[in-house]
């Protein structure tokens, strides 16, 4: 295969090509660099060069990547141009690709203009509703029996769940009977069929250790004995896993080898499929989940809402449409697939109809087939291989510019010995050796190879896993803390250097714990929830509360922020919702309410406001659709610090694409012991069952991938990598399916550490003598952040009901402050245009103007002039100073200046008793406005350098006869 080299200017651009890029040779690297040659030497514009990846997370990081090759090279028109462009880069996944042509050419497709979704938001909740109907309105006695709906007796939530996996696995179930029609074709076989219960007695499982025959096998052998069965009498029969589920050649009894027991196998043999089916949970479920699909289906094409494979399905028969086709094929000039191994059949159609069948100048495939691990996705390596013979030039990137030459030395000559320990079972797949670049070799302080085998041998008994915990934490955990620590304790690494990659959570889990009680900082990738964090809560309160602002919405958002007793702070309320509403940007409004106090919260609020930020770009959702998309993301996990110095543990799938400078490769040596209830083989799924052939193809699909995680982990590491094995000294055969990776492998390693059991001793936990220190230890006060509302103690009273008046609450307080604000911002508004304008529907017109007139008109006791005779006027002024151990922070209503003094002016909308001065003085006091006041004033002393001329408390209600309250700042 020829090599590609994209800084070699004799490569040739043009053309189709497949690219196998093996681990660490630089395909990122390669695509970037493709996209800046095609811009700059071909005169293509950025938005006609089409890039796929297969996360959004690949789409940043590339986009990204892009931008800076592109800024790296010499300036240039069509750099400039791209540079200028670069926000028009095409780069999405493929269902961000699909998602985008038929939204923009919806016509073309044959779409309505309704709604159509990317994402897992809408289909999934028409998913469970339907599901929760079905079991409403479709549950018929001839299509389930009573027995068979009790073996699904559990959680509705978590039956819900399991109904909606199957549902949206891609790929087709098998068809079983209903029961009805299970019974027919029972009594139908039972008619032609002999029960010859004498043989029964050679037969182990079916009785107990009395000798009697077990529950509930009794009762099925006596309506087995009939010839032909009621309804109900069926039911029974199949209300347990049947007896003739043990009546097999492996349950014969050895005393009994030389019984001729061929007849009872002539009546068990076709009646058996019958009964497990018709018993068996499982079916039950299936045939629900399929009956669920089809009816989903049509309601789902009703709404025009697109699953987010159905909109591939959608895309594949959309392009069969001309108009939409040549409109979308003629936006690109080049294309380039990343990933490709990851593909399935119904993407590589699309690809293969847009570019190869009607051929653009560029084509590019990039993957590599040695990494195709995640089949649980559908991703179908079996699509690269006959692309392979679609395309024309056939390259490869063979240097790997991750690794120390002395790793890829090993590394090579430990794939080597077995060049094709890849292959498929029906197809080739050589290891082709990696050429190492010229970077030195990282010194280490021991005398171990690049690749160490660290090995324990015992018998294996009844462990149920394997390696069974114990084992684990006996002798690989304790082996892996040893060497972490020893290559720490010169500063020669750091924890952070370390990678552990383990089979699964579980594993990921119980090494997090040891390593953590022998003092060895962790951090484990994807198995904390970002769901269940406070910081998920907030944000997904404040997008309810921007979405529909009621007095609950709001609240509950202002609940993250505030306890219970300050929520009954009806001002406090208040004043907060307008610090929210000032005229800002989103960001700075959030801001101003909540800011995050811990690195952890940061983290998860950062993360969150990335999802949805990267969201709404690529989709242009409204707030409604951003809501739903935050409400239905399920598998949304915390993203660790990533500057924190501690081990990082996670699993091989997600390990690839990074690199760590030591791994241990340790989820190899696991054997998967958990069985699947059901396996894939081409696009159906079956149902488990070692004795058929196209399960047996299936489990060796399987197992071909789990050689391909094996090349995909001990391609991780830069200068180590440590591979443990586990051998069965008794050498059993392993059960079809479960081999570990590297049983399946099985190296013969020339550098290896045995273990033996062993624990480390734990940190010690009694604590040290310390002498005391001459100097005393110096200590810092807390600093902390005030306003007025924080700091007065007011407990809301009851106020009494007015009808005629305006209407009590926060909203009135809101409506009324704004209205001032504009009002006093521009003298020139024409107030009754303006309340036309602006006021609720309902909201009392004729009580607001005049409540304004007098805030505008009434003279300003105890001096003449009126508020609309003030020319220079400051609302809404913030201000922020320090006090002892805190800062004071507020707004205050409004500043104005009139004939060389300057007044501090708030309003208020308290509904009073009565506005005379006393009432009034008795306010202040119940509310803490004195201490308002007093800090408003020391605000605005420290601005101006002396005193204001005083503070005027303006209860609008009682205007225009009274209500107005002055305070002289010398009082």
């Amino acid at each position: 295969m020829q090599r590609f080299d994209i800084l070699d200017s004799n490569t040739p651009l043009l053309g189709h090509h497949l690219l196998e890029a093996s681990a660490g040779t630089g395909k990122t690297f390669t695509i970037e660099h493709l996209v800046a040659r095609l811009i700059e030497e071909e005169n293509f514009d950025l938005d006609e060069i089409l890039v796929v990846t297969f996360t959004r997370a690949a789409t940043r990081e590339l986009k990204a990547r892009v931008r800076n090759t592109l800024k790296s090279k010499p300036p240039s028109f069509n750099i400039q141009k791209a540079l200028v462009l670069i926000d028009q880069a095409q780069i999405f996944t493929i269902h961000g690709f699909c998602h985008r042509m038929l939204t923009e050419y919806a016509f073309e497709a044959g779409l309505g203009f309704g709604l159509l979704s990317e994402e897992e938001s809408d289909y999934r909740a028409i998913l469970k509703t339907h599901i929760a109907d079905f079991f409403r309105t479709s549950l018929s006695h001839e299509e389930y029996s009573t027995s068979q709906l009790a073996t699904l007796r559990q959680d509705k939530e978590a039956l819900t769940l399991k109904i909606l996996s199957l549902v949206e696995k891609e790929g087709d179930f098998p068809i079983y009977d209903s029961f009805s029609a299970s019974y027919q074709k029972y009594n139908a076989l039972r008619q032609k069929l002999s029960f010859p219960l004498h043989l029964l007695d050679h037969f182990s499982k079916i009785r107990d250790k009395t000798g009697a025959i077990k529950k509930p096998y009794d009762v099925q052998i006596a309506l087995l004995e009939k010839s032909s069965l009621t309804l109900e009498e069926f039911e029974t029969l199949t209300a347990s896993p049947p007896i003739l589920s043990h009546l097999i050649p492996e349950n014969l009894y050895k005393k009994s080898a030389d019984v001729d027991v061929r007849p009872l196998y002539t009546f068990a043999d076709p009646l058996r499929p019958i009964l497990e089916e018709t018993s068996s949970p499982l079916c039950t479920l299936v045939r629900i989940a399929r009956s669920v699909r089809t009816t989903a289906r049509d309601a789902l094409a009703e709404k025009e809402i697109l699953a987010p494979n159905d909109i591939l399905q959608k895309m594949k028969d959309s392009l069969a449409l001309s108009p939409f086709r040549e409109k979308v094929r003629s936006r690109y000039r080049a294309a380039i697939i990343d990933e490709f191994q990851d593909t399935d059949p119904i993407q590589w159609n699309i690809f293969k109809t847009l570019f190869i069948d009607d051929p653009i100048p560029a084509l590019y495939l990039v993957g590599d087939p040695k990494q195709s691990i995640y089949s649980f996705r559908s991703a179908d390596i079996y699509t690269y291989l006959s692309a392979e013979k679609a395309v024309s030039k056939k390259a490869h990137l063979d240097t790997n510019y991750r690794s120390d030459p002395k790793l890829i030395e090993h590394l090579n000559a430990l794939f080597y010995k077995d060049p094709h320990f890849l292959s498929l079972p029906d197809a080739p797949l050589p290891f082709h050796p990696v050429r190492h670049s010229n970077i030195p070799d990282r010194p280490f302080p021991d005398d171990k190879d690049p690749v160490h085998f660290f090995i324990y041998e015992t018998e294996k008994i009844r462990e149920k896993s394997w390696p069974s915990p114990e084992i684990e934490e006996t002798t690989f955990f304790p082996y892996i803390a040893t060497e972490i620590l020893s290559l720490t304790k010169n500063d020669d690494f750091h924890f952070s250097d370390f990678a552990i990659l383990v089979k699964d959570r579980y594993q990921a889990a119980r090494l997090k714990s040891y390593l953590e009680s022998h003092n060895i900082p962790t951090q484990s990738k994807s198995t904390d929830s970002l769901i269940i964090t406070p910081t998920f809560s907030l944000v997904r309160s404040l997008l309810e509360a921007l979405l529909d602002p009621s007095e609950i919405t709001v609240k509950r958002f202002l609940s993250h922020i505030y306890n219970h007793h300050e929520l009954t702070n009806t001002d406090l309320v208040t004043q907060t919702i307008t610090d929210f509403a000032r005229p800002q940007t989103l960001h700075e409004a959030f801001r101003s309410l909540y800011t995050p106090t811990d690195l952890d919260t940061y983290s998860d609020y950062y993360q969150l406001a990335e999802l949805l930020l990267d969201y709404e770009g690529q989709t242009k959702a409204p707030l409604p659709k951003i809501l739903q998309f935050l409400l239905t993301q399920k598998d949304l996990h915390r993203r660790p610090l990533s500057d924190s110095n501690s081990v990082t543990i996670m699993t091989i799938h997600m390990s690839k694409g990074l690199e760590f400078n030591i791994v241990f490769a340790l989820g190899l040596i696991n054997r998967y012991t958990g069985r699947e209830d059901f396996v894939r083989h081409q696009k159906n799924w079956l149902l488990f069952n070692p004795e058929h052939a196209t399960c047996q193809a299936a489990i060796q699909n399987q197992e071909a991938e789990k050689l391909r995680q094996l090349y995909v982990a001990c391609t991780r590491a830069k200068h180590r990598l440590y591979i443990p094995l586990l051998r069965d000294t008794k050498c059993r055969p392993i059960p079809l399916g479960q081999a570990s990776p590297l049983e399946l492998f099985d190296p013969t390693p020339t550098n290896a550490t045995y273990l033996k059991p062993h624990t480390l001793p734990k940190i010690q936990t009694k604590p040290p003598h310390l002498i005391s220190p001459k100097n005393p230890t110096p200590t810092y006060t807390p600093r902390y952040l005030h306003s007025y509302s924080s700091l007065a103690h007011t407990t809301p009273q009851p106020p009494t009901e007015t009808p005629t008046d305006l209407p009590k609450g926060a909203e009135t307080g809101l409506i009324i402050h704004s209205l001032l604000e504009t009002l006093v911002t521009n003298p020139k508004t024409d107030l009754p245009t303006l309340l036309k304008q602006t006021l609720p529907p309902h909201f009392p017109y004729q009580a607001t103007l005049t409540l304004l007139q007098n805030a505008l008109y009434t003279p300003l006791a105890p001096h003449p002039f009126t508020l609309a005779e003030v020319a220079h006027t400051y609302p809404e002024v913030e201000f922020l100073y320090p006090q002892k151990n805190a800062f004071i922070k507020g707004y205050i209503d409004l500043v104005f200046t009139h004939e060389g003094q300057t007044y501090l002016l708030d309003w208020k909308t308290n509904h009073l008793p009565s506005y005379d001065p006393e009432t009034l003085h008795q306010a202040m006091r119940h509310h803490d406005y004195y201490l308002q006041a007093r800090l408003y004033q020391t605000a605005l002393t420290r601005h101006l350098g002396h005193p204001p001329a005083g503070t005027y408390y303006i209860f609008l209600r009682g205007l225009p006869t009274s209500g107005i309250l002055f305070l002289p700042s010398d009082k």
